[in-house]
């Protein structure tokens, strides 16, 4: 037999060995395969009931958690709310004591202020008194000098015309309005 010849009985041997072995690896790979797959379905639905499990017991969990947290902040704001009444209520009487307390200085500088600007105006009206009864005592002393300077020249004139005095209307008036207006001072009075 030729090379050929042996050859071809070799791949003629060897394709039904490989056919059967390709045929049971095929048939181990569907076991496999239908295997995993069946696994998968069970490993799916073993998970889908913890899910289902978990999520009722979060569910619950959260319920019970949810009530406790309600309960907790409903009495915590309570307590909260208790002791600020209590605290405001403490403080309450320190606050209106205080308040009192500035009004008492309030009303005493007030006091004190409203004495001291009386003193002040007293102050400020003598002076203002003392200023105005100067100024019209130098007025008055003034307009009697000049009536006095008047007279002088009103008997000099009379002298110069012959030693006769006249007396005119206009004389005798402005003599009798500035008696009238320098009168002796006297203080004013001042409510």
């Amino acid at each position: 037999m030729g090379n050929l010849t042996n050859s071809m009985a070799g791949f003629v041997e060897d394709i039904p060995a490989a056919f059967d072995n390709r045929m049971t690896l095929i048939k181990d790979l569907k076991e496999d395969t239908r295997d995993l797959k069946e696994d998968t379905s069970k490993m799916l639905c073993h998970f889908q009931d913890d899910h289902s499990n978990m999520s009722k017991e979060l569910h619950s969990f959260l319920s019970v958690f949810s009530d406790n947290l309600s309960d907790s902040t409903s009495k915590f704001m309570k307590k909260v709310a208790k002791e600020q009444k209590e605290s405001f209520e403490e403080t309450r009487n320190q606050r209106i004591a205080y308040v009192d307390e500035m009004l008492k200085m309030f009303h005493s500088n007030h006091q004190k202020m409203s004495e001291a600007l009386k003193m002040e105006l007293d102050s400020f009206t003598n002076e203002l008194r003392n200023e105005v009864g100067k100024m019209r005592q130098e007025m008055a002393d003034d307009i009697k000098g000049a009536g006095n300077e008047w007279k002088k020249m009103a008997s000099i004139m009379a002298l110069k015309r012959g030693g006769i005095e006249q007396k005119t209307k206009m004389t005798e008036e402005c003599r009798s309005t500035m008696e009238e207006e320098t009168p002796e001072f006297e203080a004013f009075e001042t409510e």
